[in-house]
């Protein structure tokens, strides 16, 4: 298709449309945001919240992760990991979510593989060179890597005392 063909394109068509808008003319409305404290204490919805009050802060609203400011560190230990781990102790389904939508590691695809990689290495070193039993050396290099949420998928099974020795 020639230039000649591509100017009765609808193409064509939005490009005259978005000239003739004047510059001024926001195209996205303006949305006043409203405190969560305002909206949950309106709504008598419980917030539970990390202890850092002063720092950065995270916090479940019906299950839902909320965050205030910027969580330092690296991953495993740094950033909304531990803090996500800590909010949600009692359910790991909804950490395994919450980990897979907000912490990069844990994204589906070639994200998750890698954190796959290094979790079976890191159990291949336990197996190896601390000699850990198979089960509890996956386990245990698991647990260092926070993907007890995703026990069922990693096929994780709880050593047994004495395993290894």
């Amino acid at each position: 298709m020639g230039w000649r063909n591509f100017q009765n394109t609808p193409h064509m068509e939005f490009m005259e449309f978005m000239e003739s808008m004047p510059i001024e003319t926001p195209l996205i409305p303006f949305i006043p945001l409203i405190p969560h404290r305002a909206l949950s204490e309106k709504a008598d919805i419980p917030v539970s919240a990390s202890p850092s009050a002063d720092g950065p802060r995270a916090w479940l609203e019906n299950g839902e992760l909320r965050s205030r400011g910027v969580f330092s560190g690296e991953w495993p230990d740094g950033g909304l990991t531990p803090e996500i781990i800590k909010l949600t102790a009692d359910n790991m389904s909804n950490q395994a979510n919450l980990l897979r939508f907000h912490v990069g590691n844990y994204l589906p695809g070639v994200h998750w593989l890698g954190t796959i990689r290094r979790w079976r290495t890191r159990a291949a070193h336990l197996f190896e060179q601390e000699g850990m039993g198979l089960h509890e050396a996956n386990y245990q290099a698991a647990q260092e890597m926070h993907l007890l949420a995703f026990a069922e998928e990693l096929k994780l099974k709880q050593p047994e005392s004495g395993e290894g020795e």
